[in-house]
């Protein structure tokens, strides 16, 4: 299988780059040749340099490549529009990536697949929503498309969510200082959080069994949610840290913060909203089960961040 993937380099993207060669199929990864993270990429992988939001650049770039699936990691409504354009009639398949935010905040628990989705004007969201939107309005015989939406990511190689919601370098120096930290509200609300390596297994399954996909929209994440008093616990305790967990309102941590950067209002209250999904749907139709939980998802995180002396 011919496979062109856009957003390969990315935290998620270079696993699903080397799932897929790892499985024996080609892949080509189209890349602006800017992400400077280094995320290591199959040797078998081939890269081809070109913005997909240039619709010259790209076509010139991706249609000799022949493709027949194409995903998406990063849409864009440009890079949606530009693919339906070049490629509507000549793929199989196209894999679009979306997020488990577009529910929030969520109606029931745990939210699935048939939960309403649509973000106030002007959320974070709501610019996610309408690129899934767009995809959807697209699909059909000649451009079939599935949808992936992952919840919050963590992995080796990107630095985790931390207690106010961002990603601050200074959470894990804080934990192997046993620093207290701040617990939004009471620390009862649900995370559920897919490891990078995990969340790219799910792209690999889509693309293998089209039939079970094309035309469906699945949730992956770890296979269940905890509170985030627990997620932080997870942190502290694959580094051994005694860091107390001090329950505080949002209003004060933002006022507590007002100089220093660390809480941002809309993703601390974010953090403070339930993510809790059903993955039923993609494990019966693709057979995705992450094989690590979040526990062993945290120490992985947590190894990489000794070994590239983040704390």
């Amino acid at each position: 299988m011919r496979v062109l993937l856009l957003g390969g380099t990315g935290e998620v993207g270079h696993h699903i780059a080397n799932g897929l060669v790892e499985r024996g199929h080609e892949v080509t990864v189209l890349t602006r040749g800017r992400d400077r993270r280094g995320f290591a990429l199959d040797r078998r992988v081939r890269c081809v340099q070109a913005d997909k939001n240039d619709a010259a650049a790209f076509e010139q770039a991706a249609v000799p490549l022949k493709s027949e699936v194409i995903i998406d990691t990063v849409p864009s409504d440009v890079s949606i529009r530009t693919v339906h354009g070049l490629f509507a009639g000549k793929i199989r398949h196209y894999i679009h990536c979306g997020s488990t935010g577009v529910y929030a905040p969520l109606q029931y628990i745990p939210g699935d697949e048939a939960h309403p989705w649509n973000p106030r004007p002007g959320d974070f969201f709501a610019a996610c929503a309408l690129r899934d939107q767009l995809a959807l309005r697209l699909h059909g015989g000649d451009f079939p498309v599935t949808i992936l939406r992952p919840t919050m990511i963590i992995g080796p190689g990107a630095l985790p969510v931390d207690n106010l919601g961002g990603r601050g370098a200074w959470f894990l120096q804080d934990l192997a200082a046993s620093r207290p930290l701040e617990l939004p509200e009471d620390g009862d609300a649900l995370v559920q959080v897919g490891l990078n390596a995990d969340l790219a297994q799910a792209f690999v399954l889509a693309a293998e069994q089209p039939d079970r996909a094309i035309g469906e929209i699945f949730n992956i994440s770890c296979a269940r949610a905890v509170t985030l008093r627990d997620y932080l616990g997870f942190f502290k305790e694959a580094m051994g840290s005694t860091s107390a967990l001090a329950p505080t309102p949002v209003e004060t941590i933002l006022a507590n913060h007002r100089e220093d950067g660390r809480a941002d209002d809309y993703w601390l209250r974010f953090l403070c909203l339930h993510m809790c999904y059903d993955l039923t749907k993609v494990r019966e139709r693709l057979g995705y089960h992450p094989p690590h939980d979040l526990r062993a998802g945290v120490r992985l995180v947590v190894e990489w961040a000794k070994q590239t002396n983040r704390f």
